[in-house]
């Protein structure tokens, strides 16, 4: 017997099929979607679902190497070793499509490997299964070995002894995606070289920079140790495609400038989009973390990334103690419903700006 249920997974798999056709997309959103948005809702989550598995099992196949979810194209030839990460943040799902795409063009032929390795690794694949930021453990803050017995303390700690054991790691990039609006930076260290060389890598026009102090524990941290450059991108929205098409730029610009790979080689590949490099780029460098208390809260209901705060301005309250700036400086990453536990619900930051050639 056809239940209802059966028959709205059939039309998702036809609609899967012919959602390219924006017509189509177009008289959905129009009708039943607009008159029925919890169809909407179902059809998203059904379709994420079936591609989060069809990833999982995307990873397993490829694997070749001695840690889960993780495999490594080889050129056979000398050359730099660079790691991408998707999927640190289970809910984060653009950064694992833009890797599952690239190793795809890959399979197709569209790209050779010229020089060195590379290592892709699904990040955290027990939140990516159940969709969740994380199981017990924010991934994104235990790689500086402050370990617990959870489940991404012990993946942390499987990640580290694989790259400490393998060949010299020389590059990090790790992509991330948000859940509200199309935010996009380069995330990185202030130490060394690396606003250097992420400015020769990334076409972003927002930068933002910290120390292992303002955000403990990070794959940027993990770079660190492994005496590697490191960076982190978000990408944008979880779920646009154009967030999975900065995440792939991100991956082809990177190995395209350390001559892994031929920049023609992908200029084809992408959907259009407007990649080109800014005029001048915004870099955030952390002068102070805003740590939440019982009942923090933002006084502007507007408050997002580039937000000023004058010197001696009260820009967040909780019943008991008021957040005032000691002097001008620009909201980064509000957190407007941060946890007690949280380490952050945002950062007050200094702004450079730096006009590029």
């Amino acid at each position: 017997m056809t239940t209802p249920t059966n028959q709205v997974a059939c039309f998702v798999k036809i609609l899967n099929g012919l959602w390219c056709i924006n017509g189509l997309r177009n008289i959905f959103k129009l009708t039943l979607f607009q008159k029925y948005p919890k169809n909407l809702v179902f059809m998203q989550n059904y379709h994420i679902k079936n591609q989060i598995d069809a990833n999982l099992e995307f990873f397993k196949t490829q694997q070749n190497l001695d840690l889960d979810c993780a495999f490594e194209i080889s050129s056979g030839k000398k050359g730099h070793t660079v790691v991408i990460f998707g999927g640190i943040h289970g809910n984060e799902v653009a950064g694992v499509e833009a890797m599952v795409k690239f190793k795809k063009h890959f399979d197709l032929k569209k790209l050779n490997l010229k020089q060195g390795k590379i290592i892709l690794i699904l990040g955290n694949p027990q939140a990516y299964k159940s969709g969740l930021r994380f199981v017990n453990q924010n991934l994104n803050r235990v790689f500086d070995g402050n370990l617990q017995d959870t489940l991404e303390s012990k993946r942390a700690k499987n990640i580290y002894d694989f790259l400490k054991d393998y060949d010299k790691i020389d590059y990090i990039l790790d992509l991330h995606s948000v859940s509200v609006g199309e935010f996009k930076a380069a995330i990185y260290l202030k130490e060394g070289s690396n606003q250097e060389q992420v400015l020769r890598f990334s076409f972003l026009d927002t930068h933002f920079c910290f120390s292992q102090e303002d955000l403990p524990g990070t794959t940027c941290s993990l770079a660190k140790q492994l005496r590697a450059i490191g960076y982190s991108v978000e990408c944008g929205n979880h779920l646009s495609k154009n967030s999975i098409a900065v995440g792939l730029r991100h991956i082809l610009e990177l190995l395209g400038k350390l001559e892994m790979i031929d920049l023609a080689d992908f200029n084809n590949l992408l959907e259009p989009q407007n990649f080109n490099l800014p005029k001048q780029t915004v870099i955030y460098k952390v002068e102070q973390k805003i740590v939440p208390q019982k009942g923090f809260r933002f006084l502007n209901p507007q408050v997002a990334t580039g937000t000023l705060v004058k010197k001696g301005e009260i820009y967040a309250k909780t019943d008991l103690v008021d957040y005032v700036a000691n002097k001008d400086l620009y909201i980064v990453m509000p957190d407007k419903n941060p946890k007690i536990s949280d380490s952050d619900a945002g950062f007050l930051c200094r702004k450079e700006v730096m006009v590029r050639v």
